[in-house]
């Protein structure tokens, strides 16, 4: 008696089914019908590695703290382009520790280029740079929209613009600032004019004999420019800026 009761229980499971079922005598199996199956399948796969990846993948989050650490210094990072030869401008950072020295913070690289972009730079610049007028006029407190944290994001909206697809014209005219410098913790500024900075015991002066007044040409596009260790997938406030004049 028991046997028997055991099989009509397990019999009942198998054929419980809360859903109405077409008996395999009324089907036919076609072509079509197995393509979006198979089609079915493959999305279903799709999603789940989407999906998977998305949950292992690691995410950029905003934690606040003061700094207390008034003695320890802090990264200055630029890549700054300006429309005049390395010759004719220098850059510079004055505080209120009234150092002088030109290169007690670092110096950064003095690489001659062009000022126009290529077609190729000039669509991620335009990328670059309306990216971060969205952000700043519309979702500046959002870090879901701050922050890109994801691979193809970071190569997107990279500070390094890609290399020239066109072969450039005539010598450079322009020249391109870039580094990192270690400033003190105190008010200062950070200034790119014209002339090498000349030290003296007292003052600030940048000395500029041969450039001429015509020359002169501040136009600029703004890289990168951040505080602290730098992280590629951020976006600062400045960068994207880009200014430009006709006299």
């Amino acid at each position: 008696m028991t046997i028997i009761r055991r099989v009509v229980a397990n019999r009942s499971i198998a054929e419980f089914d809360a859903f109405t079922k077409v008996d395999h005598n009324f089907t036919k199996t076609t072509a079509t019908g197995g393509t979006v199956s198979v089609l079915s399948y493959l999305l279903i796969a799709i999603l789940l590695v989407f999906e998977i990846s998305y949950y292992t993948k690691s995410r950029v989050k905003f934690l606040y703290s003061v700094d207390t650490d008034f003695d320890s210094k802090l990264q200055l990072n630029v890549d700054i382009t300006v429309a005049m030869t390395c010759e004719s401008i220098g850059a510079d950072i004055m505080d209120s520790t009234n150092q002088n020295n030109a290169y007690t913070y670092g110096r950064l690289v003095e690489e001659p280029t062009y000022f126009d972009l290529t077609p190729g730079q000039l669509s991620q610049w335009n990328v670059i740079r309306d990216v971060n007028n969205y952000l700043r006029n519309e979702h500046h407190s959002l870090q879901e929209f701050l922050w890109k944290s994801d691979v193809l994001t970071q190569r997107k909206f990279g500070r390094d613009l890609p290399p020239r697809e066109l072969p450039p014209k005539g010598p450079p005219d322009a020249c391109r600032l870039y580094g990192t410098l270690v400033v003190n913790k105190v008010s200062g500024n950070f200034h790119i004019t014209v002339g090498k900075h000349l030290p003296m015991p007292i003052g600030h002066a940048h000395i500029s004999l041969f450039t001429n007044e015509r020359e002169y040409n501040f136009s600029h596009r703004i890289e990168r420019f951040s505080f602290g260790e730098y992280v590629p997938s951020i976006i600062n406030p400045l960068e994207g800026e880009e200014k430009t004049t006709q006299s």
